[in-house]
């Protein structure tokens, strides 16, 4: 499920509209049914990043309904009104450090790591 954070001004910039009770109720409706979410923010310079935190600590709190939480780093393609500046940028080792920084090490780098790849999805 698409999840950038838990207020309503994120969705407000990112969406377009207040999102967080309807996400809120969708989980809730999934857990009485039994069905399994991943939370999918997209991670958004200026926006959420201070947020990735906050998101992993509702998933948990949301658990066994809130399965896992798979960051997605914002991606620029189609029609955009101008190129993007890096500063607009963030990629998987950046999101990987603040999810270790803003969980007080609760997350290691070590447990998001794999000998073969680097992934951004924690599972609970």
């Amino acid at each position: 499920m698409q999840f950038d954070g838990i207020d309503d001004a994120i969705y407000e910039k990112l969406r377009g509209k207040a999102l967080f009770d309807v996400k809120c109720q969708a989980i809730e409706n999934c857990r009485k049914f039994g069905i399994g979410v991943v939370l999918v923010p997209t991670i958004v310079p200026n926006i959420n990043v201070d947020s990735i935190g906050e998101i992993i600590r509702f998933g948990i709190s949301r658990s066994p309904a809130v399965r896992g939480v798979h960051f997605q780093p914002v991606s620029y393609f189609g029609r955009i009104p101008e190129t993007p500046k890096d500063a607009d940028r963030i990629t998987l080792p950046e999101v990987m450090e603040h999810i270790c920084e803003q969980t007080d090490q609760m997350v290691s780098m070590q447990s998001m790591q794999t000998p073969r790849m680097r992934k951004c999805a924690l599972f609970f």
